[in-house]
């Protein structure tokens, strides 16, 4: 994406989940208003950062990691017909970051709904939401074999190996779903994402314009692809810590690794590189 400016509020992304973890991990401790308006200020640098659409990728990312860190506590909360001080403090930390992050956006982006029905974007055709999408065949191969196909997930085969142990591999003597299962979270997250980025191709992405507000705002839909790669690294770093810490059972990732070898051997021996693969 070069210098776009959607990629501005993606840098903040990470800062936004780090308010979440706090919001919830620090549950129980005093100080929720304070948790609050930290995750409303993480959210107000990224909006400001950038461009709509960028903010609204990143607000995509937060509110699914935020579902998965908050409904747990809900759940359990609804278990044991208890709401606990610490159920208590997620619910005021959040309410504190609703009311101080749509005071905050609401200088930013009022004025800038308004300027935006007198622009060309004011109106948009059926197929706006749909335009620039990824190809799927190209994009799939090319995580696998670059030459076979089109360079534009921005992830290659090691970091889709390192994804896969990140979810078949235990961690220090944990199944795979330690750290509150977030391995397979992240891992679903990315995928889902990436299929965003396919477009009309897959049936995705036209539920959401249809049904849910925002989706049908923005167009080039190969833009969700910045969002996969995010939770992709993610992933693959869940991956590398479970390898390095493999002690016998280290014929797991050689299963791996040498499958998706041989996958790469296949595509480049029977593959024909896309027109213009090379160059990009």
């Amino acid at each position: 994406h070069k210098s776009s400016a959607v990629e501005w509020p993606l840098v903040w992304t990470p800062l936004i989940l780090i308010a979440i973890d706090r919001v919830v991990e620090r549950r129980a401790e005093p100080g929720a208003w304070r948790r609050g308006a930290f995750l409303a200020l993480a959210l107000a640098l990224s909006a400001s950062a950038g461009n709509p659409p960028g903010f609204f990728y990143a607000l995509l990312g937060a509110v699914a990691y935020g579902a998965f860190r908050v409904l747990p506590v809900g759940v359990a909360a609804l278990r044991t017909r208890s709401f606990a001080r610490e159920t208590i403090g997620v619910a005021k930390s959040i309410g504190v970051a609703l009311v101080v992050s749509a005071a905050l956006l609401a200088v930013m982006f009022i004025p800038a709904s308004e300027a935006t029905e007198l622009s060309v974007r004011g109106t948009r055709a059926a197929g706006y939401p749909f335009a620039t999408a990824l190809p799927v065949g190209p994009t799939l191969r090319a995580l696998l074999a670059p030459p076979a196909g089109q360079l534009d997930a921005y992830f290659g085969v090691l970091a889709l190996a390192l994804a896969i142990l990140a979810v078949v591999l235990p961690r220090a003597g944990s199944p795979p779903g330690h750290d509150r299962g977030a391995p397979v979270f992240l891992f679903a997250a990315g995928a889902f994402f990436l299929l965003l980025a396919f477009g009309r191709a897959l049936p995705v992405l036209p539920f959401l314009v249809e049904r849910v507000p925002g989706f049908a705002l923005f167009r080039e839909p190969n833009r969700y692809k910045c969002l996969a790669v995010m939770f992709a690294a993610a992933t693959a770093a869940y991956g590398l810590d479970a390898f390095l810490l493999q002690r016998r059972k280290w014929f797991v990732p050689a299963g791996v690794f040498a499958a998706l070898a041989a996958g790469v051997g296949l595509l480049k021996a029977f593959a024909t590189p896309s027109p213009g693969a090379l160059e990009r």
